[in-house]
């Protein structure tokens, strides 16, 4: 028996929470648990105690932002929490570790009661931190270089970004994508599958049928920079007075984002529809998929907006060749203006889908770490073969 405990500071919407979460719910095995410890709080969190229950573990000193004491005592608490899990299973186990805050201080934590490291990087943002604190965090990931004794990149992009700034020269590394649910969208190739969408949408936001509509899934925060979508929007408008931009997600930017809109004379184009469990009813709906965000490890809803065909329009911040493989994606380059990005809008069309390559699939990602926690803990032995092995081994007495 071994396990594998994963940390990541806060259950909040996103790609590396949903990666981790699915990871832990979908790989648990009684031969080798997957056991979850991040913050209070984040809007997984209740999903996380419903899939999980007692193998999610919420940890209160566990937060943002930067807070020497917070940091300190979170130290502690996990360094308690690992003692007490190894002591208590008294086989293998693997601290796994997610985020950056969470990373650091899991790896520190691990390494204090002797447990080996993996740490998974889900896109450095360090470039959006500023000129203070950008050092900072580069500093603190060398010091726990020594302990991280296997790194997992989701994109060659971050190879590259770690490859230039010395981080994780010691570990073992691997790419591991962040992988989604492919087959989920494959329902949507078809323009009869994706109708009853687009009806009800338009329906639903008063948008004409006619009318060219652009989505965008994402938090309202400044790693997805909602307000250059805005003045996209704008510019799209002044090539297409029909235009419109629906914008799935929600965040602390969306009073700036709704006074930016109005301020450009397009708040009646812009829906803002807050977060949607299941965003395929949206990628069937609406005719390209705008992405320009800040910075991403590897975006998961561009993925899931290909698999559907959906032509891709995005920011690309170093991840954009990991999926040169989607004719559907047209990748701008980071200074990009919003009247380029109107004019890649105006040019988009819908591609023959493409199945996403294995390695892109949930199936894929979990395969691929499967065999990582095989090779770190040994593989899992199920009841019958171990039956079997006992059964050979008494007749050997």
């Amino acid at each position: 028996m071994s396990a594998v405990i994963h940390v990541i500071t806060a259950l909040e919407r996103g790609g590396a929470q949903r990666n981790t979460l699915e990871t832990c719910a979908r790989l648990h095995h009684p031969r080798r648990p997957q056991l979850l410890v991040a913050g209070v709080g984040g809007a997984l969190g209740d999903e996380a105690r419903a899939r999980l229950g007692t193998r999610f573990v919420s940890l209160p000193s566990l937060r943002n932002p930067v807070s020497p004491v917070d940091d300190a005592r979170a130290l502690g608490d996990l360094r308690r929490l690992f003692a007490r899990e190894a002591e208590r299973l008294r086989h293998p186990v693997v601290v796994h570790t997610h985020s950056s805050k969470a990373g650091i201080l899991g790896r520190l934590a691990a390494s204090a009661v002797g447990l080996p490291t993996v740490h998974t990087i889900h896109g450095f943002g360090v470039d959006a931190l500023g000129p203070r604190l950008r050092p900072v965090l580069l500093a603190a990931e060398r010091i726990v270089d020594p302990l991280t004794d296997v790194a997992v990149f989701v994109s060659e992009a971050d190879v590259a970004f770690a490859d230039a700034h010395g981080l994780f020269t010691r570990a073992e590394r691997r790419v591991i994508r962040s992988g989604v649910h492919a087959d989920a969208f494959s329902a949507l190739r078809t323009v009869e599958a994706r109708v009853p969408y687009r009806a009800a949408l338009r329906a639903r936001l008063g948008i004409d049928d006619d009318a060219p509509v652009a989505v965008t899934i994402g938090n309202l925060k400044p790693q997805k920079d909602p307000l250059f979508h805005v003045d996209v929007l704008a510019a799209w408008r002044a090539l297409d007075p029909r235009a419109q931009l629906v914008f799935a997600g929600d965040g602390p930017l969306r009073d700036e984002v709704v006074a930016r809109a109005r301020a450009a004379g397009v708040a009646d184009a812009l829906h803002l529809v807050g977060f949607v469990d299941d965003v395929r009813p949206l990628l069937g709906a609406t005719d390209v998929f705008l992405l320009a965000s800040a910075w991403e490890g590897l975006p998961r809803s561009v993925l899931e907006a290909t698999a559907t065909g959906l032509p891709c329009v995005v920011r690309d911040t170093g991840w954009a060749s990991d999926v040169a493989f989607a004719r559907s994606v047209t990748a701008l380059p980071p200074t990009s203006s919003p009247a380029e990005f109107a004019r890649a809008l105006a040019g988009s069309h819908r591609a023959t889908p493409r199945r996403l390559p294995r390695a892109f699939t949930l199936e894929g990602m979990l395969d691929d770490l499967r065999a990582l926690y095989d090779r770190l803990c040994g593989p899992i032995i199920e009841e019958a073969e171990l039956n079997r092995l006992r059964r050979r081994r008494r007749r050997q007495r």
